[in-house]
């Protein structure tokens, strides 16, 4: 564990988290790994609540506050069509919040180098339900995610994440490999659309892809790019607060998949009155004769959310 410069980190206090020291530890993108052995729960929030996205190794906890962040718009999701039919023939379920350690246990089954330790999963486990931020009017609260295939009743696919005011960050996940082709994106689709309907503003899926291909399915699902300090300020939009998630929610990730693309398709051009009729308008008056028609309104979308930018799989 090291930083750019090869040098060891640099603990993180809570008195850098505030004020100019703050102010400086955001500008200096020379540095973005830190570290503490501090394993309290409500410090744990607090770094998260300031954007920092924190992993462990060995008996430390590494917080990093990234020079990049994917994010992930509720408008920019897209699910590739071969994905998209075999969520339909498969009739998929997602469960939040349910089977929890069957995901823990298919992370660090599939993932080797295996940051998420029992201890972290503990930590996190510790705010189950929920922790208020101190020094901040947020919640931080984690989540987990689980695809289960209806026939085999089998957990395929599954992500570990957490809710820092009105924003979710994913934190890590896994997918059924070459036995349940596209099983990994069909889970995060589905899990971005239930939590965009119960108020999140966006996605967080901490690093970017890679230019070696790692991590090409967060470019596939449609993330953007942002430096750090346009995340901070986006961030900072979204981290009061706190949403409702429902948790032990059994959903079909199909309908929430076609609930998404309804809530999400472009406006389409149709009849004046028609229009004027959905928006609660009087008509106007056709033109006269020999005048060149008016253009017709587009429709409002429905559902659509509000104009924010948008699971490790930050770490995967």
């Amino acid at each position: 564990m090291s930083s750019d410069d090869g040098e060891k980190p640099p603990p993180v206090t809570i008195e850098m988290l505030f004020g100019q020291q703050w102010a400086w530890v955001c500008k200096d993108t020379s540095r973005h790994y830190y570290f503490t052995d501090d394993w309290n729960v409500e410090f744990y929030a607090l770094l998260c609540h300031r954007g920092f996205i924190t992993s462990a190794f060995a008996h430390v906890l590494v917080p990093e506050l990234q020079t990049q962040y994917a994010v992930l718009d509720f408008k920019d999701v897209h699910l590739p069509k071969n994905a998209a039919k075999r969520c339909r023939q498969k009739q998929y379920r997602l469960l939040v919040d349910a089977r929890e350690t069957e995901v823990f246990n298919g992370v660090e089954k599939r993932h080797k180098r295996n940051w998420m330790s029992r201890r972290y999963w503990a930590l996190l486990k510790a705010a189950w339900g929920g922790v208020k931020v101190p020094l901040a009017d947020s919640t931080f609260q984690p989540h987990t995610f689980a695809l289960v295939d209806k026939d085999t009743d089998e957990v395929i696919a599954g992500e570990v994440g957490y809710t820092i005011g009105k924003v979710y960050t994913s934190l890590t996940g896994f997918c059924g490999g070459a036995a349940h082709p596209s099983a990994g994106l069909i889970q995060i689709a589905a899990s971005v659309r239930y939590l965009e309907t119960c108020g999140v503003k966006f996605i967080s899926l901490g690093h970017v892809p890679h230019a070696d291909g790692s991590m090409k399915y967060k470019a596939d699902i449609g993330c953007k790019v942002l430096p750090r300090a346009d995340f901070l300020r986006l961030f900072e939009t979204g981290n009061s607060g706190e949403v409702s998630v429902r948790t032990a929610e059994v959903l079909s990730a199909h309908e929430l998949i076609q609930d998404h693309h309804k809530a999400h398709a472009p406006a389409k051009q149709g009849d004046p009155a028609e229009d004027a009729a959905r928006k609660g308008c009087p008509q106007k008056p056709a033109p006269e004769a020999n005048h060149a028609p008016s253009v017709a309104a587009k429709d409002p979308v429905a559902g659509s959310p509000p104009g924010t930018s948008a699971a490790n799989r930050a770490a995967h």
